[in-house]
């Protein structure tokens, strides 16, 4: 186990594959659960951020997230997590410094290269490029490094029971994984290296590797059908408001002239009004504001930070289009949000036990 920044620094140029690199990352780097009770469920829900276990990188990570504080805790974390990459692999490092020499050049990297990616983020904004995945993983094609810590933390012991619970719950990897997924996965699970399986199964490394890898981005599609779920049965009533004002909004379509009617005022007053209760929050459910925030493309966050500041400052007016764009985005997540949260719930039904309480009680909704 490395000590500090300098040692991680040496280890990292100093291991000969890419598995040995990746291993000294993973250890100077996880994540910690924020933990937040709820009124539906005993287990309370765990937010995940990432730490770092190196005090001087901790820091330099605690100080982008207090000069960064406007932007979405996840999107900081992936972008700390390239710069980190970047200096580890990249840039050149003398090694001649003491050790508190090398913690400031890395405190000046870093900066610059997380203030960069943000810089280059909100160019391609302002260009209206279609909304991507930033920092995509060659390997894996849609999952970023962050994603990576996080699958990672499947089996980490502070969220272990939620992962146990989801595999009962399925009946067993058996049910979500085919024969040649499952048989690597399982060698893999029990400790041999892809080369060893590769061996035992008579085929070549990169073959287990990529079923390897589709075996993981199964079961962590599985997981994420299972927590949404979670969501819809603890926050019942955000189902039924939403699903309300879908009903309503296509109602008014179909029923009034929709040239004379005011859809942002009428959509303003439903999220002005959810967003009361997203404030207080006192029963920790997932509301309304949570969904919509959750689910907001990176530019469209500063139109929603002005509609919030709009709730206690009249002084904030909106132009026509910007009106136009809050009512398009509003009934886009909304919709999505339905279906997606029915899709899970139909994909989850397929695999759980009969006597899973989880589709049980979804469907008596």
């Amino acid at each position: 186990m490395v000590k500090n920044l300098k040692e991680a620094l040496q280890a990292y140029r100093q291991a000969t594959t890419k598995e040995e690199k990746e291993d000294v990352l993973y250890h100077i780097y996880d994540t910690k659960i924020i933990e937040e009770m709820n009124a539906y469920d005993k287990e309370p829900d765990k937010i995940v951020q990432l730490r770092f276990k190196i005090e001087s990188m901790n820091k330099v990570h605690n100080y982008i997230n207090k000069l960064y504080s406007g932007i979405h805790r996840r999107d900081l974390d992936s972008y700390v997590l390239v710069a980190v990459w970047k200096i580890f692999d990249e840039r050149e490092i003398d090694f001649s410094l003491t050790d508190r020499q090398i913690e400031v050049w890395f405190f000046k990297a870093l900066s610059g290269l997380v203030s960069n990616q943000i810089k280059a983020e909100r160019e391609k904004q302002k260009l209206n490029v279609p909304e991507h995945i930033v920092y995509k993983d060659d390997n894996n094609g849609d999952a970023s490094l962050y994603d990576q810590v996080a699958l990672r933390q499947y089996n980490d012991e502070h969220i272990q029971s939620s992962y146990d619970l989801f595999v009962e719950a399925i009946g067993g990897y058996e049910e979500i994984l085919s024969k040649p997924q499952l048989v690597p996965f399982t060698l893999k699970g029990a400790g041999f290296t892809e080369q060893a399986i590769a061996d035992k199964l008579g085929c070549s490394q990169q073959n287990v590797n990529n079923l390897l890898k589709a075996a993981n981005k199964r079961i962590r599609e599985k997981y994420i059908d299972y927590k949404l779920t979670q969501i819809a049965h603890k926050s019942p009533n955000t189902i039924t408001i939403i699903e309300n004002h879908i009903h309503n909004y296509n109602n008014i379509i179909h029923c009034v002239d929709i040239d004379m009617f005011d859809f942002f005022k009428y959509t303003y007053k439903f999220l002005q009004d959810n967003y009361k209760f997203y404030n207080e929050h006192n029963d920790k459910s997932y509301t309304v504001f949570d969904v919509i925030f959750d689910n907001l493309r990176k530019k469209e966050h500063d139109l929603f930070e002005d509609v919030v500041t709009s709730f206690t400052n009249d002084k904030i007016t909106f132009t026509g289009r910007e009106k136009d764009r809050v009512v398009n985005i509003v009934n886009r997540i909304l919709n999505q949000y339905i279906k997606d949260t029915y899709k899970a719930v139909g994909n989850i039904a397929r695999h759980v036990t009969h006597n899973n309480l989880i589709v049980e009680k979804f469907y008596k909704m």
